[in-house]
């Protein structure tokens, strides 16, 4: 006799938790979504298998699990149907007492329970599965013929070895011969985890860390966070620092090189500290602003470079003093306009020039001095309506390499020209060539001196005086 226990118990959604879900995210059609499927198909037959399941009772001795046998009811078809579990009950009287007695039919019966052969089916869930309900302290791992001192797969994992696994006392594990006594790769806790962007720091071989378990579920270990212990010294030296907040690194591999971000909240003794073991890159795509409100002071220990796309503009409310040890180098593609409302002396201590490809004006509203060797050298001094001209021994005055010459001394003026000179005032006028002197005036008197003659003409009376005078003719 076979009878339908499934009772009450006939819906097809179910849910349950812990889901057992796998790590990452489902993408329909992915490896992790394959396997979660199968995990959901495995118990929809459980549940199914209890809800079409039918309890029997009977004295065929063939029944195991497994078994398969046909049930047949009047007024309905047969229906195959299998076994999932028999209990097998038997009697030997004359064993016991001796004496034959009961029927062979009641010697031997069983109880048992069968579901359809069309309805998948799985064993119930009878053993309790083991719990992890508190986090664990760990060794993070590497293999032993590495020299990594990160050691991580492309999803940021790591391996850990906990305290009560053997060989504790050594951070690696056998990687030629499999796992040994480290763990399977375990997920790290990030303060922030997206598609390509969030925040990475990964254990390093050797540190202490904290894995708890998801649901806890010891085949679901997740990294939480690291602790100090008293093999690894904190980066700062307590209590004494104690108002200090540390973000530093280790440079890797083998190095003592590190980077480091430090807030120190002492009161009166703030201070951001920001360190790089080698470059420093900032990347802003829009503006950036700065504001200091007392000093800043900065220094470069080589180079300095800064390229400007556009505009620049610089303006210092107080005193402002630049120092260049070597040369200096400035270039302007457009105009260059410097105002000084006050005074502005430019010191040379070796040779100056300066060059215009076009026109060069200097302008001096009240006056102007240009002096050379001093307050007893020469000098050169204008005024709007005056200019003064001082040497102290000669001046000279030349054009061209065989033009005109004037030398000045204290005691004499010497001016000589190739050709030709001449000194007009007025219509009065004095010429003088190679070979001939002549001097004219504005009313006509005209005195010729060329060569050995003397030729005088004037349209009024010539006078010659002297203690002597003698005429030859």
């Amino acid at each position: 006799m076979v009878t339908d226990v499934a009772g009450a118990d006939s819906t097809d959604a179910r849910f349950e938790f812990p889901g057992r879900h796998l790590d990452g995210t489902f993408v329909e059609g992915s490896g992790n979504a394959r396997l979660e499927a199968n995990t959901a198909q495995r118990r929809t037959g459980e549940h199914a298998g209890r809800r079409r399941a039918f309890a029997g009772e009977g004295n065929v001795s063939l029944f195991e699990p497994g078994f398969r046998f046909s049930r047949e009811a009047p007024g309905t078809p047969a229906v195959a149907m299998v076994v999932t579990r028999v209990v097998h009950s038997a009697s030997a009287p004359e064993v016991l007492y001796g004496a034959r007695g009961g029927s062979a039919r009641d010697r031997y019966t069983n109880r048992f329970d069968c579901v359809p052969v069309a309805t998948p089916w799985r064993p119930a869930r009878v053993t309790p599965r083991p719990r992890a309900l508190a986090p664990q302290s760990a060794v993070v791992t590497a293999p032993a013929n590495s020299s990594e001192e990160i050691y991580t797969d492309e999803i940021g994992r790591v391996r850990v070895q906990f305290h009560w696994q053997r060989d504790e006392a050594s951070p690696q594990w056998n990687g030629s011969s499999g796992l040994g006594c480290t763990s399977c790769w375990v997920r790290v806790q990030q303060p922030w985890a997206a598609a390509g962007w969030g925040a990475v720091f990964i254990p390093r071989v050797g540190m202490e860390v904290v894995v708890q378990f998801l649901d806890g579920d010891p085949d679901r270990p997740v990294v939480s966070g690291c602790v100090y212990n008293g093999a690894t010294e904190l980066p700062v030296d307590l209590p004494a620092q104690r108002t200090q907040s540390v973000l530093r690194t280790r440079s890797s591999p083998d190095s003592d090189g590190y980077n480091e971000l430090r807030f120190e909240d002492l009161t009166d003794h703030e201070e951001v500290y920001l360190r790089a073991q080698r470059d420093l890159r900032e990347h802003v795509r829009h503006d950036h602003k700065r504001r200091v409100d007392r000093d800043e002071h900065s220094g470069v220990g080589r180079d300095s470079t800064t390229a400007i796309k556009r505009d620049r503009s610089l303006s210092v409310d107080g005193a402002e003093d630049h120092v260049v040890k070597k040369n200096r180098s400035r270039e302007t593609g457009g105009n260059d306009l410097t105002q000084v409302t006050g005074n502005r002396s430019v010191v040379v201590h070796k040779a100056n020039s300066e060059h215009a490809n076009e026109t060069h004006r200097f302008t001096a509203d009240e006056g102007a001095t240009v002096e050379v060797g001093g307050g007893s050298g020469s000098s050169v001094q204008m005024i709007p309506d005056e200019m003064q001209v001082v040497v102290p021994k000669a001046l000279g005055v030349a054009v061209g390499d065989d033009g005109m010459k004037v030398t000045v001394d204290p005691d004499n003026v010497v001016w000589e020209v190739p050709k030709k000179f001449t000194l007009k005032v007025g219509d009065t006028s004095i010429e003088v060539t190679t070979d001939k002197i002549t001097l004219k005036t504005g009313a006509g008197a005209k005195v010729v001196l060329d060569g050995d003659k003397i030729s005088v003409s004037t349209g009024g009376n010539v006078e010659v005086k002297g203690s002597q005078v003698k005429v030859n003719g």
